[in-house]
């Protein structure tokens, strides 16, 4: 008997779901927790809901209503649009909630205790005329890559992950104007270290070829290292090191991280051990996503696993096999991309 985590991507909230987020996504994923439960294994549908991303800021500022009210009530919607077609997360996560947040540092912790987080000078984009920091969706302009319209987050057309120094004709959405950059020190996450160790992995596993491919290439160009933190007033803030005081997390670690978080509520409410249920070689981890998740989670999420000791997919590549080769906490590859905003 094998035990499956589940973990389709936690939506924004800021709007409700629609029929392309459920089949793109979540009704996947339900299919798949389904059918391995009639295969008599135990399988456990886990999501939540991403609330410290910018979509959901900027919506309650167009609202003119605060940022709490316009998650909870786009939180209800999203849960009513999973009910009625009868999709029932078993541990649906708040990334506002306490556990989570305690959760997220600790995993932050561990990854700087085992030497992969730095702390860097970098820029962050700022308004000259609203006097505030912005990120993701409240910075627009063009790619750097491929020239198309997006924001400071990832660029859907291409998946590139926009570099605040790379992001072309950057504009402050709230007011229009222009932006600048500014130095800041940030904690960056090491992804350069991991590379080598990525690249063999993912070059195993049974993922999708252009998803495999595209995230080799960008393993291939990452000579930086990825962002973990910036000056957001919404998010799990840090405390430690000094430097990064009052900064928060970025939500493409903080946010995803949910699925651990949801794994430790699921095994506490079973009587169990998290570690042991996690290291346990009958394991596997599903992710379902869309396009515009694909590079943090096979980049990131799957670094942030392996630098703590967990294996990233490695699923030999097989058209009817997706399960791992890995020993402990195997991630099955990832099984579909979808739209999920």
């Amino acid at each position: 008997m094998r035990t499956y985590f589940v973990c389709p991507a936690p939506p924004c909230p800021n709007g409700k779901l629609h029929l392309g987020h459920i089949g793109g996504v979540y009704l996947l994923a339900d299919i798949f927790v389904r059918f391995q439960r009639m295969a008599g294994h135990r399988a456990h549908y886990i999501t939540g809901a991403d609330e410290h991303g910018t979509y959901t800021l900027v919506k309650a500022r167009k609202l003119g209503q605060p940022v709490s009210e316009v998650a909870q009530e786009h939180i209800d919607e999203i849960l009513q649009c999973l009910r009625a077609v009868h999709i029932t997360p078993d541990v649906f996560v708040r990334t506002s909630s306490e556990i989570h947040k305690d959760n997220a540092l600790a995993i932050f912790r561990a990854l700087q205790e085992a030497g992969y987080v730095q702390i860097r000078e970098g820029v962050q984009l700022y308004c000259e005329h609203c006097d505030e920091f912005v990120a993701d969706s409240l910075a627009a302009g063009n790619c750097p890559a491929c020239n198309s319209a997006t924001d400071s987050n990832l660029c859907e057309n291409c998946g590139l992950a926009i570099r605040h120094d790379t992001l072309c004709k950057a504009r402050h959405t709230t007011c229009g104007h222009n932006l600048v950059l500014r130095r800041i020190e940030q904690a960056v996450f090491d992804t350069p270290r991991l590379a080598r160790a990525l690249d063999t992995a993912i070059g195993q596993s049974a993922w999708p070829e252009p998803i495999r491919d595209k995230a080799q290439a960008w393993l291939a160009s990452d000579a930086q290292g990825l962002p973990m933190s910036r000056h957001f007033s919404h998010g799990v803030e840090l405390l430690h090191p000094e430097d990064l005081f009052g900064q928060t997390l970025l939500t493409w670690f903080e946010g995803l991280w949910c699925f651990e978080t949801g794994i430790r509520e699921q095994c506490a409410n079973d009587f169990l051990s998290a570690e042991s249920t996690m290291h346990a070689p009958s394991t596997r981890l599903v992710f379902f996503m869309g396009q515009d998740n694909r590079f943090y989670y096979t980049v990131g999420v799957s670094g942030a696993l392996l630098a703590r000791g967990y294996p990233i997919p490695t699923t030999p590549r097989s058209r009817t096999s997706t399960r791992s080769k890995a020993r402990s906490f195997r991630p099955v590859a990832t099984m579909h991309f979808g739209p999920t905003r």
